[in-house]
């Protein structure tokens, strides 16, 4: 009797210990982030445009060169919303200018000779960036996008005193924190506090295996929570509003939620 009793036991908590660990993988599961788009669940093929604006300046900071690039304002050239857990966008920051603090000042000035362009026929002081934009998570449970396979290219006139390189690569990844989630123009920050604080994804859910391919076999593979500027470590400073374009989709709130 004794014997049977224990074995009773033994089984119910077997049975506990397996509904409990169910439950949590079934929890687990749930807490993907995903795109909402007026209230409900962004549908594959949505193809909604996604367009923004700058607030304040926008800085890429390079602590190890002692530099700073700030641009006045920036615009989506092509943005695209195309699934609930797929966009992608292209961005052209305007009114780019590289800084340095030199010692003992402590004041920034601009790095003499080195004018930043968009080619050496194009002397505008433009640069154009583009990546993989994913719903995302924070590590404190707060809704934010994940910009993935970033790519830009900084380049500068070298004039006198110039002693940048010419062709400055910008890759791999930034975090960006949602202030104001799911309105009609939710707010993104990003900074070196930031950066660090999205949670780690298994798979870039929504991309197909070709997508994921070229994700891995790509040159920002292994720069996880990092941003580089050529080989130094960078950080993006700066917010700005996002919101849908398109009149099929203007005027419609947007977000992150976890289900």
């Amino acid at each position: 009797m004794r014997k049977r009793k224990q074995g009773l036991s033994l089984l119910g908590l077997l049975v506990v210990v397996a509904l409990g660990v169910a439950a949590f993988a079934s929890s687990a599961q749930a807490l993907v982030p995903k795109y909402f788009v007026g209230g409900t669940l962004a549908a594959t093929g949505l193809n909604a445009p996604v367009e923004g604006k700058q607030i304040g300046t926008g800085t890429l900071l390079v602590k190890a060169l002692n530099m700073e690039i700030n641009c006045t304002g920036f615009s989506v050239t092509s943005g695209l919303l195309t699934s609930a857990t797929h966009a992608e966008g292209k961005l052209l920051y305007e009114g780019c200018t590289a800084l340095e603090m030199p010692a003992p000042t402590g004041a920034l000035a601009e790095i003499a000779g080195c004018e930043l362009i968009v080619t050496e026929a194009d002397k505008r002081h433009h640069v154009t960036a583009k990546g993989l934009i994913l719903p995302a998570e924070l590590k404190n449970g707060s809704p934010a996008v994940l910009v993935e396979k970033i790519e830009a290219l900084i380049l500068f006139l070298k004039g006198v005193g110039c002693t940048l390189p010419l062709e400055n690569k910008v890759k791999g990844e930034l975090c960006l924190k949602i202030v104001n989630n799911e309105t009609v123009k939710p707010t993104v920050e990003a900074s070196e506090a930031i950066q660090a604080e999205c949670r780690q994804r298994k798979a870039l859910e929504g991309l197909n295996d070709e997508t994921l391919t070229v994700l891995e076999e790509s040159e920002n593979k292994g720069v996880k929570d990092l941003l580089l500027y050529g080989a130094q470590t960078s950080f993006v400073d700066g917010k700005a509003e996002v919101f849908l374009g398109g009149a099929a989709h203007v005027g419609k709130t947007i977000g992150v939620l976890l289900d």
